[in-house]
């Protein structure tokens, strides 16, 4: 495993977001890709829910494809739109903002837009770095952030970068990435 992916993990076993058995995930858009992490369990369960609601496939079948048992996408589907305030003290609370993100068109919006780059394979900006290495959580809080100071968390560059040698390319997204969520956590647009 490499260090960047070691990295990652940390950071989502952190957050409370990893993925207890990534290797349940069976979707063919998780097989060998950068974006796409069965380790990122917030992003594993927004793809299940997605997999019913845009893609129009069964729950049984997107429950297996993903992971899960059908009980556990009903949980997950009920919880896109309850919001953090109404889950009960028995109730174990999921990440706050894994409630908001259906909730809040703007957020399913850029997140749609980072998710058709990767697919067709275009690596603009921030937002799928900060995926890439920081988690579905991450990029939700960051992006939230942005929203509330009325920035748009989806900006692409009008020119092309400059390519950037793969073994510098993870470090630089890292160093981006923190010096981002550093700025956003001091609410600094």
């Amino acid at each position: 495993m490499t260090d960047s992916r070691q990295t990652k993990r940390s950071f989502l076993r952190e957050q409370g977001t990893l993925n207890p058995r990534p290797k349940a995930v069976q979707h063919e858009s998780f097989r060998g890709s950068e974006f796409f992490d069965p380790d990122d369990l917030l992003q594993v369960k927004y793809e299940m829910l997605r997999h019913v609601d845009v893609d129009k496939q069964p729950i049984s079948q997107a429950a297996q494809a993903f992971g899960f048992s059908r009980p556990s996408f009903y949980q997950a589907q009920a919880a896109q739109y309850r919001s953090p305030a109404a889950a009960s003290k028995k109730t174990p609370v999921s990440p706050p903002l894994a409630a908001v993100l259906l909730a809040d068109r703007r957020l399913v919006a850029a997140y749609e837009q980072l998710r058709s780059q990767a697919v067709q394979g275009s690596w603009p900006g921030a937002g799928l770095a900060l995926i890439m290495t920081r988690g579905f959580r991450c990029w939700m809080e960051v992006c939230s952030q942005l929203f509330a100071n009325e920035g748009n968390c989806t900006q692409v560059p009008d020119q092309p970068t400059p390519s950037i040698p793969s073994g510098l390319r993870g470090e630089l997204v890292i160093l981006l990435a923190s010096m981002l969520l550093r700025r956003a956590s001091q609410g600094v647009a």
